[in-house]
Formats: structure tokens, C-alpha cells, sequence
């Protein structure tokens, strides 16, 4: 009597369990697997019913016959639909583990040469930006501060050098005064 009592405890645990597990299956070759499952356990649920029949009856050694002739074969088929659902997820697991390494790379790669671009785009902004100001005071800042500091400390006699051609530029217009 406990001893039904616990098998019937833990089919219904089994079948809550399995009712879970069908909300979460979305593919349909897991749906395939989930209700093969669902199968063999229905006909493994009827083979112990007809045991603990047997039981019921007293008929103890013809229950121990069809346990080991039918019922037996049953719950291999039973356990074999579980490890085959095991198996599936396990494959579709690998699998998206590889998908989300792959896509590790894919971005890691992308961020690379994003980075690598950034940085070959900084550096001829900041060779345009360099270019530009040069061309703007006409010689390197240090040689223009130091014409300027004289310039503005009295003294006008300062020879101011520019490059040939040189005629829109700072250097050039304090060249002229």
C-alpha cells in the first residue's frame, strides 16, 4: 500500500514536470521528443497499473512475469525517449554555445577595426588640424610666440621669415608692419 501509494506520488510528480517542460519546448523536433515521452510514459503508466492490479489480486508471480516480459521492454523505451530529449537539448546547447562564441568574435572583431579607424581617422584629423594652423600662423607656434613676444616687448627691427609664397598667414601680416 505506501509503496503505490509513493508510485502514485511520484507520477504525478513526473507528469507535473513534464508538463513544465512542455511550455519551454519550442522546436519541433523537441516536440517530437517531448510527446514520444509523453507516449512511452502513458504506456509504461498502464503497465504499472496492471502490475499493482496484479498485486491487488494476489496474482504475485504473474505480476513478476509480465514485469519482466512487457513491462521491462516498456521502460526501456521509456528511458530511452528521456535520454533521446537529453541528447537533443544537449546538441541544441552546443550549438548555441558555438552561435554566441561565434558572435564573440564577430563583435570583437568589429570593435577592432572600429577601434583601428578611430584612431587612423584621429590621426589625419590631427595632421589636417596641425597643417591647417601652421599654414594659418605661418611657421611652427614657438617661432611665432617668440617674433610676437619681441614684437611686443618694443622691438620692430625683428627679421620675420616665411615660406616662399607665403602670403595670407600671421607671420606674413607681422612680416608687413
Amino acid at each position: 500500500k505506501v509503496q503505490v501509494e509513493r508510485i502514485y506520488l511520484v507520477r504525478r510528480q513526473i507528469g507535473e514536470r513534464l508538463e513544465e517542460l512542455k511550455k519551454i519546448v519550442n522546436l519541433p523536433q523537441g516536440k517530437e521528443y517531448l510527446q514520444k515521452i509523453f507516449d512511452e510514459r502513458s504506456r509504461y503508466v498502464s503497465g504499472q497499473d496492471r502490475i499493482i492490479k496484479m498485486v491487488d489480486e494476489g496474482k504475485i508471480e504473474e505480476a513478476k512475469v509480465y514485469l519482466e516480459k512487457d513491462l521491462r521492454p516498456i521502460l526501456n523505451g521509456y528511458q530511452n525517449s528521456v535520454a533521446a530529449l537529453v541528447k537533443f537539448q544537449g546538441e541544441m546547447m552546443m550549438a548555441s554555445g558555438q552561435a554566441a562564441a561565434e558572435s564573440y568574435v564577430q563583435a570583437r572583431n568589429f570593435m577592432l577595426i572600429c577601434l583601428a579607424l578611430s584612431i587612423v581617422l584621429a590621426v589625419v584629423i590631427g595632421v589636417a588640424i596641425t597643417r591647417n594652423l601652421l599654414g594659418l600662423l605661418g611657421g611652427e607656434p614657438a617661432y611665432a610666440s617668440a617674433v610676437l613676444t619681441r614684437i611686443s616687448g618694443g622691438d620692430l627691427s625683428v627679421e620675420v621669415n616665411t615660406k616662399a609664397g607665403d602670403s595670407t598667414s600671421m607671420l606674413n601680416a607681422v612680416k608687413g608692419m
